[in-house]
């Protein structure tokens, strides 16, 4: 099972993405050129929609072709998912309305996130632990768990938003991440859930064949792809309470927080950035991490490479704290938010080359 949603899912999102190109093309749904962007020439803006339909078509029936007992499993689970498919619908829904129409207002936006979030957390899914136990976020502070939670999905799915403005930077993360999520699944015994984790990072291998700047990206994910995508990896700590059962670990706020470090360090500096300059939070700007580095002289396959390794030491982190003593497990895993925060340090740190 390690492989097979990987690569089935990976094959039908490549199959898929031409034909999307093809679409995007006819109904001349390109993404905007504006200063801020890296990217010249008109490159289609729909990759989402491959990546978010291979995901559900995998998920919904490679199991009863391939592994009766884990569509078994997934069958008796589904009425415990409908929350976290409802949520993941409605952001893919919102970005792909933006993408086929553009400059739907950022408030509208923003209150279907929120009720996106709400329909989580009201399934009754939130962070239960401060790591990998149930702590008092599952009982005298769980109020305060359920705020940060839907603050949690609403921000990261915004993150991978701010963040995809590199070729190839969104969707790699989000590979990575979501490997780390199906292999800590997998090590914890629930191959329904791993099986998920498994099959979008498959989807979004096919997209990044695309969109990989070798030499350069044939279709981007748009909102449609970036708002699903940075919404389902914020729930997928959430999968471990869908089983109904009582397990050993579970994934909390701090764990989390490693794995997903880079795009959310990247969207706080900005928010800090705008509201010191005193423009809205959402103004774009072309300060992020990767424009630094990229303004310093670096290109895009150097930039892409530090920030994967990164991200893998991240995953490494992850899964290993899982098996230490619960103090350990917290050191080793500040230690790694505090290597992130050097690379962000040294990354603003950069001076733009004279050209």
């Amino acid at each position: 099972m390690p492989f097979t949603p990987v690569l089935i899912s990976s094959l039908l999102s490549g199959l898929t993405m031409p034909f999307i190109i093809l679409f995007a093309r006819k109904m001349s749904l390109y993404d905007d050129n504006s200063a801020r962007k890296i990217h010249n020439g008109k490159i289609p803006r729909l990759g989402g929609m491959g990546i978010f339909w291979t995901a559900v078509l995998v998920i919904a029936f490679l199991p009863y072709l391939t592994e009766p007992e884990l569509a078994s499993a997934l069958h008796t689970r589904l009425p415990r998912l409908v929350p976290l498919m409802l949520g993941a619908a409605i952001m893919h829904i919102i970005g792909l309305v933006d993408d086929l129409k553009g400059g739907l207002h950022v408030v509208l936006k923003l209150i279907f996130q929120c009720l996106a979030a709400l329909i989580v957390v009201l399934g009754g899914y939130w962070f239960k632990g401060f790591g990998f136990h149930a702590d008092i976020l599952s009982g005298p502070l769980s109020w305060f768990s359920i705020i940060v939670s839907v603050g949690w999905i609403v921000g990261m799915s915004n993150a991978f938003n701010l963040i995809d403005g590199m070729d190839g930077l969104a969707g790699g993360i989000s590979f990575i991440v979501s490997m780390a999520y199906g292999a800590f699944y997998l090590l914890n015994g629930d191959n329904p859930n791993a099986f998920i984790c498994l099959a979008l990072a498959g989807s979004i291998v096919g997209f990044l064949f695309f969109n990989f700047p070798a030499p350069k990206a044939k279709l981007f994910m748009g909102d449609s792809g970036s708002l699903f995508i940075g919404f389902s990896l914020a729930i997928m700590p959430f999968l471990g309470q869908t089983s109904g059962e009582v397990r050993q670990s579970q994934i909390g706020l701090l764990p989390a927080i490693v794995l997903l470090a880079i795009p959310m360090i990247d969207t706080l500096c900005a928010i800090g950035r705008r509201l010191k300059a005193g423009v809205g939070v959402t103004t774009a700007d072309r300060l992020h991490i990767h424009h630094r580095f990229l303004d310093h002289g670096y290109s895009p396959i150097q930039i892409l490479f530090i920030v994967y390794l990164l991200t893998i030491m991240q995953s490494v982190v992850f899964i290993l704290a899982r098996y230490l003593p619960d103090s350990l497990a917290f050191l080793t895993e500040i230690a790694c938010l505090l290597v992130v925060s050097i690379f962000f340090r040294y990354g603003f740190s950069l001076k733009p080359k004279m050209k």
